[in-house]
Formats: C-alpha cells, structure tokens, sequence
C-alpha cells in the first residue's frame, strides 16, 4: 500500500513540476531526479516483495535485479539529496560539481559491489534456490554510505548555520 501511494505521489509530483516549469534548472533536475529515484525504488521494491519466495521462469533473476535496483536507488538517494543541498545553499554549480567527485565515491562503491553481487556472491544480499531473500554483511557498506551523505552535510549545514550567525552577530 505504501509504495503503490509513493508511486502515484511522486508520478504526481513530476507531472505538475514539469507542467508549471518551462526550463528545468540543475536544481530542478536532481530534483526531479530524487523523485524518480524515489518512484523506481518503491516499484522496484513491490516487485521483490511480489516475487519473493515464489518459484517460475525468471523469478530468481527478478528478485536479484529488483533488490539490486532498491540498493543502487538508495546510495543514489543520498547522493542526490547531498548535491540537491549543496546546490541549494552555495547557489555554485560550480562548486557542486567539484564536490561531486568526492561525493560519488561511495555511490560508486556500492555500485560496483551490487553489480558483482548479481553474479551470485552474496556481498550484499543472497537469493537462495527457493527465490528467498536475505541480507547478508555487506549490507552495511550501503548504510555506511547513507550515513557518510547524511553526516557530512549535516556537518556542512551545521557549520554554514554558525557561519551565518556569526556573521550576523558580530
């Protein structure tokens, strides 16, 4: 239930950004693009539900690319969130995008450790021969990311917060 609202609220949500807007910015773009993130995990994220532990043609390899997807739409998630923010408060697309570099490292990371995952090495999730799911130790390396995305721009509107107060005191 909560994904099927997920989906028609952000399909909503990109349908009357894109109808009220004649330009898209870059701002707009990752937004728009944290949206679809959003909408492509949630379906991605029923589909694994729906096929998880069911036997036919196919499901095993579903249930690998839909779990694969709601990792890489997750670290892709914080890594649009922490670009969208730095946009947002520096105004530099510059500067974003010099950040981006370092910004993508755990985002490439946990990439590349899903895509060899989907070679059946059980990194960061192992389907057994009944089609069931289950996390296995490297699903931290995705809630590391996570929580390295969110840290670090708490830390940056943290400090931009004291900077600007400062300012406006002294």
């Amino acid at each position: 239930m909560a994904n099927g609202l997920t989906v028609l609220m952000m399909w909503f949500l990109l349908f009357c950004r894109r109808k009220n807007r004649e330009s898209l910015h870059v701002g707009d773009k990752i937004y728009d693009g944290i949206a679809i993130v959003n909408l492509v995990g949630a379906l991605s994220e029923t589909i694994a539900f729906l096929v998880d532990g069911k036997q036919f043609t196919g499901s095993r390899q579903i249930n690998y690319i839909s779990n694969s997807i709601c990792f890489i739409g997750t670290v892709s998630m914080g890594m649009l969130w922490c670009m969208y923010v730095e946009l947002r408060i520096y105004r530099n697309y510059k500067r974003m995008v010099q950040k981006a570099g370092v910004e993508i490292f755990p985002w490439l990371v946990e990439v590349i450790i899903v895509l060899c995952n989907l070679f059946g090495t059980g990194i960061m999730f192992k389907i057994s021969g009944e089609n069931v799911y289950q996390r296995t130790a490297g699903v931290w390396v995705g809630y590391i990311s996570l929580v390295i995305y969110f840290a670090c721009h708490i830390f940056c509107l943290q400090y931009l917060s004291g900077v600007s107060f400062q300012k406006t005191r002294g």
